[in-house]
């Protein structure tokens, strides 16, 4: 006569571990899905933080460009304050390329007026920052 056994076999079921096997896969997608988006999202918000000071760059940059344009003694003078003022975005995004190229902006406007000592001044500076992105292009 054949008995049954009632106890479980101590070997695992394919049942029982395909859900484990399910239960552990959802547990670690739940548990780095978190972790996975993290760090895309903080890209897209630094770079959106990034272009919005681009574009206030280059908004004052063409506005230091219009009033260059008017000629006057005194539109050249607020060129120069509109320069001056995109010098420090272009620093804070990190493009010593435009920078330079503002720097060289400003020291046209003092030649342009005559102040010939802070034209020098500001190609020296445009000059140096050329220099540290290799551009000889453009070099005053």
């Amino acid at each position: 006569m054949v008995t049954q056994r009632s106890e479980r076999s101590s070997i695992p079921r394919l049942g029982d571990m395909r859900r484990y096997g399910i239960a552990s896969l959802t547990v670690f997608l739940l548990y780095s899905a978190p972790i996975n988006l993290a760090a895309p999202l903080a890209r897209i918000a630094s770079t959106t933080q990034e272009d919005s000071k681009i574009a206030a760059a280059q908004q004052t940059f063409a506005e230091g460009q219009r009033l260059l344009a008017e000629g006057t003694v005194v539109s050249e003078r607020r060129a120069i304050e509109k320069f001056a003022e995109t010098v420090p975005l272009w620093r804070a995004v990190g493009d010593k390329r435009r920078e330079a190229i503002t720097l060289s902006f400003i020291g046209k406007v003092y030649d342009l007026l005559g102040e010939k000592q802070n034209a020098l001044d500001y190609y020296a500076q445009t000059l140096a920052l050329m220099r540290a992105v290799g551009d000889r292009t453009r070099r005053a």
